[in-house]
């Protein structure tokens, strides 16, 4: 069984000072999954007039739209960007996609999140979406693992294929120029790797045993092996959620997330694993499958 990742942008929106896109949204479509312009003002800042949106552009979709505003007079900023990781199980195996889904939501814990994590018809939401006053937040983790890819002009059998997608949706220009993002250059040589390893931290859980005796701390000698498991067993099942059931998911979902909100996160430290050595495990847990590199 061979596994194949993709890196990408789910979605990018960008904001023009001009109610017209300078160049031709035809030349971007046969290279992207999308493209839609908006005009109209931005809310509370008149300068910018319209806003392209682009689902799933690739590599040569960027390249095309870096060229078009290169060549004009137009100024741009972004607005929004979803970044994404996809997993893909070759041969559509839905049931590794739903396992590789399953031990990220156990082992994954976000930067700059602050709410409990909640699963919503499928789809996992490590913050809320948006502020009461309806304005999108800043950082939101969003992981699902029962729909294809569509990264990149994936051409998959989206009946029978399902991935596990992990999307980074970032919002504000503040937030995407902390993240290097100011012009489509920044797009063009984003490094994924490097900001899926600094902005998700992923975690090994230990033995139950040593489990229970780290979560208790200080453990008496004469504590048997058995009541150190349970105590694992109540922690884990102190935050494992019903909603996991959603969409074919299976019993519930242990969030280690939900656990380690918070300043709890730092006492974890020797627990941290690597991304390539979480994906490793989690194959070595599904019998044998294979992890092509790209």
């Amino acid at each position: 069984m061979r596994l194949t990742l993709q890196h990408g942008f789910d979605r990018i929106k960008i904001w023009f000072d001009h109610a017209e896109y300078p160049g031709s949204l035809d030349d971007l479509r046969p290279h992207c999954g999308d493209v839609k312009l908006t005009v109209g003002q931005m809310l509370y800042n008149a300068r910018w007039k319209s806003a392209l949106e682009i689902y799933q552009p690739t590599l040569k979709c960027l390249q095309v739209l870096r060229d078009v505003l290169h060549d004009s007079t137009v100024n741009y900023q972004f607005g929004e960007a979803e970044i994404a990781l996809d997993l893909i199980p070759l041969n559509s195996r839905r049931k590794l996609a739903q396992h590789l889904g399953r031990t990220f939501i156990a082992a994954a814990v976000p930067k700059h999140h602050r709410r409990e994590a909640l699963c919503i018809k499928g789809t996992w939401y490590f913050e809320r979406r948006t502020k009461p006053d309806q304005r999108p937040r800043t950082h939101v983790l969003v992981v699902y693992f029962d729909r294809p890819s569509k990264l990149n002009n994936q051409q998959i059998d989206t009946n029978t294929s399902c991935c596990l997608h992990i999307e980074w949706r970032v919002s504000g220009v503040a937030a995407m120029e902390k993240l290097g993002l100011y012009k489509i250059d920044d797009l063009i040589a984003f490094p994924h790797e490097k900001f899926w390893s600094k902005h998700v931290h992923l975690y090994a859980l230990p033995r139950k045993t040593d489990l229970g005796r780290f979560l208790a701390g200080t453990v008496n000698a004469n504590v048997s092996g058995t009541a150190l498991r349970k105590r694992a067993d109540r922690w884990q099942q102190q935050f494992t959620t019903s909603s996991g059931k959603s969409r074919g998911q299976g019993q519930g979902q242990f969030v280690l997330y939900n656990a380690l909100r918070g300043p709890k996160q730092r006492s974890w430290e020797r627990q941290r694993t690597t991304f390539k050595q979480w994906l490793q495990n989690a194959l070595n847990c599904s019998h044998g499958a294979v992890y092509d590199a790209p």
